[in-house]
Order: structure tokens, then C-alpha cells, then sequence
């Protein structure tokens, strides 16, 4: 979960928590960048606008480096210019419902969310 807003990142964090996924939370695509994770992420909830790299800057970063993830774009500023051409991301517009979240988590990585 990258969301520079951070009470967004918390919540949304313990809710996916709360649906049974390991979540971690950043407020930057750099923090991000800098984490050691044990593992690669099975998704990435991208805030799409945030100081520094923004969310399809850092998916397309992370592309670059042959990591592919897939990805749950998140705003609240969404345009047309903010969809993404990659089949393997969806955009949810803020504000959006926890069921939303889980079912986008879930249809870009194939697993059903929890399991």
C-alpha cells in the first residue's frame, strides 16, 4: 500500500490486514523502493498522485527492472489520462468501498483475497 496521504495508508493497511493479506504501508514511492522485503509483493495498491514518483511512474520503474506486479491503482483526482494501458492494473476512484479494494486486489492477481 503507497499513499502519500497517511491516515489513508493505515486504514486501508488494516483493512487488508483485516481480510487476511500481509500489508505494508509507505507514504512515498521511494520509501518503497528503499524497503528490503523479504518477498516480492503479490500486488501493489498505488496511490496515483503523490509528491516525488508518482504510482504509474513507479509501476512503470518497476517494469523497467523486469518486476513485474500487479497493480490497484487508487485516486481521487482520476482522468482519462490517469488509465493505464497495462492489463495487469485497475483504477478505483476515492472514495471506494472495502469490497471494491479486495475484488480489484483480487481479479489483478487471479487469488482470491485471504487464501
Amino acid at each position: 500500500m503507497i499513499d502519500d496521504d497517511v491516515s489513508v495508508c493505515k486504514a486501508l493497511c488494516r483493512l487488508l490486514r483485516a481480510a487476511g493479506l500481509d500489508a505494508r504501508g509507505y507514504t512515498s514511492a521511494e520509501d518503497f523502493l528503499d524497503a528490503s522485503l523479504p518477498n516480492e509483493p503479490d500486488c501493489l495498491v498505488l496511490d496515483i498522485h503523490m509528491p516525488g514518483l508518482s504510482g504509474p511512474a513507479l509501476r512503470d520503474q518497476l517494469q523497467a527492472m523486469g518486476r513485474r506486479i500487479p497493480v490497484v491503482f487508487i485516486t481521487g483526482h482520476a482522468t482519462e489520462e490517469d488509465a493505464t494501458d497495462s492489463a495487469d492494473a485497475l483504477v478505483l476512484r476515492k472514495p471506494f468501498t472495502a469490497h471494491a479494494l479486495l475484488d480489484a486486489i483480487h481479479s489483478v492477481t487471479g487469488s482470491e483475497v485471504g487464501q
